[in-house]
């Protein structure tokens, strides 16, 4: 439901340079209306399931990650590749997202975001994504945190 609610936002925007890859599974109950909204817009790609290597080829190309949905370990491993995210306006995506993008609840805001990717600091949002990433995500960060706060 929220992948077609994407495609329908993205529908609203009327930017060329704006595309759309999308990786995954389409489950059944939305396929047949997500297949239709991918097919009438060129800009567009619909993947399919990718391996993790391809999938992190494919972050570390990206400009942007968008989450329609609830956490993912997906999500953590676009800010790990510098992607700055969109994100769905969830208590557990809070913590995630400060400088580096937007939190969205509604098929208007993510409509009101994409129309505004171009002329926003894209660039200055995927650093801090990085920057949120080697502090908060990093396994030795994390240890080390872990050992000074059980002592």
């Amino acid at each position: 439901k929220k992948l077609s609610q994407s495609l329908r936002a993205l529908a609203k925007v009327n930017d060329p340079n704006l595309k759309l890859v999308i990786a995954g599974v389409l489950q059944d109950d939305v396929k047949q209306e997500c297949e239709a909204l991918i097919n009438a817009d060129p800009r567009v790609t619909f993947l399919g399931w990718q391996s993790s290597d391809e999938l992190t080829k494919l972050l570390c190309a990206a400009d942007v990650y968008l989450q329609p949905g609830t956490q993912s370990a997906t999500m953590q491993h676009s800010l790990c590749c510098g992607c700055a995210v969109i994100l769905e306006a969830v208590a557990s995506h809070k913590p995630y997202v400060d400088e580096n993008g937007w939190l969205i609840n509604s098929n208007e805001s993510l409509a009101s975001v994409l129309s505004k990717l171009s002329t926003d600091r894209i660039d200055q949002k995927k650093a801090a994504s990085l920057s949120f990433a080697k502090r908060m995500l990093d396994y030795q960060e994390m240890a080390k945190k872990l050992l000074t706060n059980g002592n």
